[in-house]
């Protein structure tokens, strides 16, 4: 990493050897690594993932609860579908909510950083409106001004290790961040449903709030691109799959995380992933 960026004082973000040694980013090849973004960018990004491939790899992507940014840097990546050919992924991409899995297919001595958003993070990045991004990957040159992307482009050109890229991405980010203040009641929904592992009722959440639901929900998919319903779906479906390890059962863990009974479990893990709970956590590589 050049010397001079390391210990610019920019005010924004990580703009000391000590932040970015905090970071523990890791050296390169070592698979996948998650770093946490700097305090200015705590409210917008979760975390940066850094994944690296030395072999081809194919892994299942479950759908995330806030939109992610990829930033490719070295190698390919397709999506691979089972009716159609693969789809060559863009290098830097932008990927909403969705309501089911990708199966991706990476080159060997892959590089790609992911930038994972939180639920209101697009928003307060993009003036686009999040919620058309649902479904949908694109590339991210068509959701910058085209000066902003060059910029980034011609930026990350000159990055040589990770600690570098990431730094710079959140220098990049800190800059794009609009000045339209966050929906609180969105954001005061959002700890709810994630305090009740998306066990909650959305007519009775939208009553303690005190709106209608009918506001709640077209405010809430403004900004964070999707409905309350599928979120919920979406926060239960990813506890219950953290509750998993070999040997417990599914009724137990259907219970575990609020779902009616194990039937139902199956219905929506198969409804998002296309196989059983069984099947896929027992052959499939995913995050």
């Amino acid at each position: 990493m050049d010397a001079a960026y390391q210990h610019r004082k920019s005010g924004n973000c990580m703009n000391s050897t000590q932040a970015r040694e905090a970071a523990r980013v890791p050296p390169p090849n070592h698979g996948m690594h998650t770093v946490n973004p700097c305090p200015a960018l705590a409210a917008i990004v979760r975390s940066f993932t850094i994944v690296e491939t030395i072999s081809e790899r194919t892994s299942t992507l479950l759908p995330e609860t806030g939109v992610l940014l990829g930033i490719r840097y070295s190698g390919s990546a397709a999506l691979l579908r089972s009716s159609s050919p693969q789809e060559d992924l863009p290098d830097w991409s932008i990927t909403g909510i969705r309501d089911s899995s990708r199966r991706i297919c990476t080159s060997a001595g892959g590089g790609l950083i992911v930038v994972n958003l939180h639920e209101t993070g697009a928003s307060r990045l993009f003036a686009a409106p999040v919620l058309e991004l649902y479904n949908v990957t694109a590339s991210l040159r068509d959701w910058l001004p085209n000066p902003s992307f060059e910029g980034l482009q011609a930026n990350l050109s000159h990055a040589h290790d990770n600690r570098s890229r990431i730094a710079r991405i959140e220098d990049f980010l800190a800059a794009q961040k609009n000045t339209r203040p966050p929906d609180t009641m969105v954001e005061a929904a959002i700890r709810a449903m994630r305090a009740g592992r998306g066990n909650i009722a959305i007519a009775r959440l939208a009553q303690h709030i005190g709106v209608s639901q009918d506001r709640f929900e077209k405010r809430f998919r403004r900004e964070v691109g999707t409905s309350p319903k599928q979120y919920c779906s979406l926060l239960r479906l990813r506890f219950a799959l953290n509750l998993y390890q070999p040997g417990r059962t599914l009724t137990d863990i259907a219970h575990a995380a609020g779902y009616y009974d194990q039937s139902h479990f199956i219905r929506e893990f198969r409804a998002v992933t296309g196989e059983p709970p069984l099947k896929f956590l027992r052959r499939s590589q995913y995050w």
